[in-house]
């Protein structure tokens, strides 16, 4: 296992036809199954390194994003208004008075 590696698992492709002893790895059920058929033993519990602040906080972030419900656009109500009808709307006294040109 190269140094940068933090951890293995041992994984079935194939068949195994020896016998092997595994120490201190992971291994699926399908390899697991394999292993113990042909006569070899996994020992130990794997190795799993101690997790870093920044991958404390990254995991924490992520459970709480999962834990927020999505929205999507079915849930999402818009709030419609209503445009009055023709002939209706401000009253001339509310509008702005309009701005006057002067000839330069």
């Amino acid at each position: 296992m190269p140094a940068t590696a933090k951890t293995a698992k041992v994984i079935k492709t194939g068949k195994l036809e020896k016998a092997v002893k595994l120490s201190g790895l992971a291994a699926t059920k399908g390899a697991r199954a394999a292993i113990e058929a042909a006569g070899g033993s996994i020992a130990g519990e794997p190795i799993r390194p101690e997790k870093t602040p920044q991958e404390k906080a990254w995991q924490k972030n992520l459970a709480a994003a999962a834990a927020k419900p999505e929205k999507s656009a079915k849930t999402e109500k818009t709030v419609k208004t209503e445009k009055p009808a023709k002939g209706e709307g401000r009253p001339k006294g509310d509008q702005a008075p309009a701005q006057e040109r002067t000839k330069d």
